[in-house]
């Protein structure tokens, strides 16, 4: 049976039963003190594994955590040339009730799904730390350049391998980095479940300035602001 065809029924099947997600897999962390690759509730070893990168797919979006479950805003394909909605838009403006005052619970994310093609298992890197920007940085400029002049239905994705690396910061602290190491390239396999950007948790707020009058301060936010489920 046709490849697209077998995913449109997956589809279609787990629509109908409720089971649509917007990620496939096991989420993948990387810590920054340790400098060690770990994948679901178990905390999988993920160190030196070779996995298909899937940059295409690659999303961006606001998040925050509410009872231990992740929060989305805005979440769209990096690719689309997508801009965020404000921070202003979103709710918790007031850093005065913030759960941890020196960090806004709402961070700019960035999800990147990950195939085994010896396994069949996928993975999904989320990150919003500089390491991990300064990693996925690379790698979206090393696949842009490896598929410069090519068609799109020719577009090969990166194989890599997890691993990290360390510097000394400030204070006189190692720190590790995540480091995506390109090892080959080869096309997305069919029966990678490709990544869906969330929906919005919440709903934004509509920003009306008229010419001449300031912004609103974040200081005149309602604490009372809630998440409507």
């Amino acid at each position: 049976m046709n490849d697209d065809l077998t995913a449109l029924r997956t589809s279609a099947n787990e629509m109908r039963s409720g089971e649509a997600r917007a990620f496939d897999g096991e989420f993948t962390s990387f810590n920054g003190e340790k400098g060690a690759w770990r994948a679901g509730k178990n905390k999988t070893d993920m160190d030196g594994r070779r996995l298909t990168a899937a940059v295409m797919f690659l999303i961006v979006a606001w998040q925050k955590f509410k009872d231990g479950k992740a929060i989305y805003a805005g979440a769209r394909y990096v690719r689309d040339g997508h801009q965020l909605p404000l921070r202003e838009q979103l709710d918790e403006r007031n850093s005065n009730y913030w759960e941890k005052t020196d960090r806004d619970p709402w961070q700019t994310t960035w999800y990147l799904a990950l195939f085994d093609d010896e396994t069949r298992e996928q993975f999904v890197w989320s990150t919003n730390s500089d390491g991990g920007k300064d990693a996925l940085s690379t790698l979206q400029d090393a696949f842009a350049d490896h598929n410069e002049g090519r068609a799109l239905e020719d577009y090969e994705s990166p194989i890599v391998e997890l691993g990290s690396d360390w510097y000394i910061n400030s204070y006189k602290k190692k720190i590790f980095k995540p480091i995506l190491d390109i090892v080959g390239w080869c096309k997305v396999p069919t029966v990678f479940r490709l990544p869906r950007p969330p929906a919005n948790s919440i709903t934004l707020r509509v920003i009306e300035h008229k010419p001449g009058e300031p912004k609103q301060s974040s200081s005149d936010d309602d604490p009372s602001d809630q998440i409507p489920f």
